[in-house]
């Protein structure tokens, strides 16, 4: 009697959480206020796949282990030195690595239809947040990159009639110019989601169309 019981739990359990995953959708989180953060959820459950965490902390163990390295202070003086030798330059073309607005919608846009290509037209998408702020040393720079980050927005607003459902804060969509200060911004705040249990019947129908045709 006990060990039916006990299968009887055991199957509740398994019954539950397969209720639980087909009722629940998986979701895709795009972020980017400073950095690029990119989250994967089921229903209430969330977890950052990027940046990785772990990668941050070996890198944080090897710079203690240079920093104890380097016990000749005399060393570390030319180290600095060094730095402050760099031509502004490389500094600065360094620095716009990190800046380019352009480059990063891209890679967001990229992010956007790799995901869709996995989960399908069942796929909704969510804007609630996607504001560009173009602003180069050079004016005619700034015109340019304008005109780009404009087209690749369009592009992004355009492929969400792709998805099987798209929910935009039109509030919250804008690129605008700024002729004055020489800092660009991005903020975007995108999420791709689709049920599991619609993400699974879409895989079974692929799976047995693909052995009809053999």
């Amino acid at each position: 009697m006990t060990v039916l019981i006990v299968i009887f739990a055991v199957c509740a359990v398994i019954a539950a959480l397969v209720s639980f995953v087909l009722l629940s959708s998986l979701s895709v989180r795009i972020v980017y206020k400073e950095t690029l953060e990119v989250f994967a959820g089921l229903s209430f459950i969330k977890f950052k796949i990027f940046p990785r965490k772990k990668k941050e902390k070996v890198k944080k163990k090897k710079r203690k282990k240079k920093a104890k390295a380097a016990n000749d202070s005399s060393a570390a003086r030319e180290g600095a030195e060094q730095k402050e030798n760099i031509p502004d330059s490389l500094k600065d073309a360094h620095k716009s690595k990190k800046k380019d607005i352009g480059e990063t919608l891209k890679l967001v846009f990229e992010i956007i239809k790799s995901v869709f290509d996995v989960m399908g037209k069942r796929a909704v998408i969510k804007i609630d947040e996607l504001c560009v702020v173009v602003s180069r040393e050079d004016a005619a720079d700034t015109a340019v990159y304008f005109g780009i980050c404009g087209g690749v927005v369009s592009n992004i607003l355009a492929f969400t009639s792709n998805f099987g459902k798209a929910v935009i804060n039109d509030k919250n969509i804008s690129v605008d110019p700024d002729f004055i200060s020489g800092k660009s911004s991005l903020s975007t705040d995108i999420t791709l989601s689709v049920p599991t249990g619609s993400l699974l019947i879409g895989l079974i129908k692929g799976y047995l169309k693909g052995i009809s045709k053999k």
